[in-house]
């Protein structure tokens, strides 16, 4: 664990080796080391407008969405994209632990993001539709983006 900057360094680095190479996806131990960088990150930060946005919290959303898009149209998932896919949500109820008046409008640009909730109406839709994902596996990392979207509504 380090300083607010010091993890924040330590984002850029990690997300300079996705744009050298872009296939970061496919690279887990630049995954974990993204993940463990948040979550070993002083739980004081999440409350902190300036760390929630760093540009690697709206990367982690973006490839979420991407994720839950191939999910829904029933892409098969490497180890990789599994871990990311049921990681990213975890992250994000954790942060949504934090909400304070200094940061919940930066909350609420990253995961009240139109493409993220519209690809979450779909899902629904298709539950609603023919019970598509109910007895998969996967729909379980669903559960923590909903509870942080939950609590951010509570927040409006």
């Amino acid at each position: 664990m380090g300083s607010m900057e010091q993890i924040k360094q330590s984002f850029d680095s990690i997300l300079s080796k996705f744009d050298e190479n872009n296939n970061l996806s496919s690279d887990i131990t630049s995954i974990k080391e993204i993940f463990q960088s948040i979550l070993y990150s002083n739980e004081k930060y999440f409350a902190e407008p300036d760390f929630i946005h760093h540009c690697v919290f709206i990367f982690l959303r973006d490839w979420y969405l991407n994720l839950l898009e191939q999910w829904r149209h029933s892409v098969q998932l490497d180890n990789a994209s599994c871990y990311a896919f049921e990681t990213i949500p975890n992250l994000f109820i954790k942060i949504s632990n934090h909400i304070s008046d200094k940061n919940v409008s930066i909350l609420k640009q990253l995961i009240f993001h139109k493409s993220l909730l519209n690809e979450l109406n779909m899902f629904f839709e298709e539950i609603a539709s023919n019970g598509k994902y109910l007895q998969d596996p996967q729909i379980k990392s669903l559960d923590n983006i909903f509870r942080a979207i939950h609590r951010l509504e509570k927040r409006r």
